[in-house]
């Protein structure tokens, strides 16, 4: 993949969704219903220079799609392969405090570095108009004229969108996720499967063991397996999952984003369908209330 090309969800994680041919299955939002589309990972969830800033001298720069692939990536991608391993043969994983290190950065950098991410904060924060203020500022005071700050605005957001990717964490969420455990969604059923969405941190809330009620938020990271944050002392938790509930995980996957990807076109188009339904539904529904 060119340098260019940056991916927000790593391939060593797509390459666990994909069917026997190496294919993953997609559908977008923007597309009918019928449009289930077939990709690689190599294609998927990326866009051209999404980590690269800008230089004074307008030149791009790389540095933190560098971070990820060459410090974020890499250990992860050896820790979750072991993960993988050990939960599908049964034994519950036992994490060094260098796996913790390894998944709770992950976890953090994974959360926020999507484009449709980057686009909520952007309209929650008003960055655009920080920007446009900036610049109308300087073109008052005769610094830029109108030209420059057309050339500029696009980099301008670019480098604050970037600056807020490579940010890390503060000592309060660090403190937080010390104290969070990992917890294991496992679905053994071969003909159930999660999908992978472009915005992660979907949510859901089951019942554990003991009849209560948990809310989960969860980063599927193959078909059978999805990883998400603990209550309690650092420990690692296997959450058996049924059928049902994958559907209802793969549902608020597909409700947080986009673009859905999974190894069968039966799934993704299914999960398409059911989308198209509650829209139609909700239109339905508000056209009914008026007169």
């Amino acid at each position: 993949m060119s340098a260019k090309a940056h991916h927000f969800v790593p391939q060593f994680i797509l390459r666990n969704f994909t069917d026997n041919c190496g294919h993953l299955h997609f559908w977008r939002r923007d597309k009918g219903v019928e449009n289930i589309g077939m990709s690689s990972p190599r294609n998927l969830f990326q866009e051209t220079h999404l980590y690269s800033s800008y230089s004074q001298d307008g030149r791009r720069d790389n540095r933190l799609e560098q971070f990820f692939a060459n410090r974020i990536e890499p250990d992860t991608a050896t820790l979750f392969r072991r993960l993988l391993d050990e939960v599908r043969s049964g034994s519950v994983p036992e994490l060094s405090a260098k796996d913790w290190a390894t998944w709770r950065s992950f976890w953090y950098f994974q959360m926020k570095r999507s484009p449709g991410y980057m686009r909520s904060m952007a309209d929650v924060t008003n960055v655009e108009r920080y920007v446009d203020g900036q610049l109308a500022k300087a073109q008052a005071n005769n610094v830029i004229d109108a030209t420059v700050a057309q050339t500029l605005k696009p980099r301008m957001l670019q480098n604050i969108n970037v600056a807020a990717q490579a940010a890390g964490p503060s000592e309060k969420v660090q403190r937080r996720l010390a104290g969070l455990g990992m917890a294991i969604y496992y679905s053994s059923n071969a003909h159930k499967s999660f999908v992978v969405g472009d915005i992660p941190g979907a949510s859901v809330s089951l019942k554990s063991a003991d009849g209560t009620t948990m809310f989960a938020r969860f980063l599927p990271i193959s078909d059978d397996v999805a990883l998400g944050l603990s209550d309690g002392p650092p420990s690692v938790t296997i959450v058996n999952v049924p059928p049902t509930v994958v559907r209802r995980m793969n549902e608020a996957t597909l409700a947080r984003s986009e673009v859905i990807a999974g190894r069968s076109n039966a799934l993704v188009a299914s999960l398409a369908r059911a989308a198209t339904t509650q829209v139609s539904a909700a239109l339905s529904s508000s056209g009914s209330g008026t007169k």
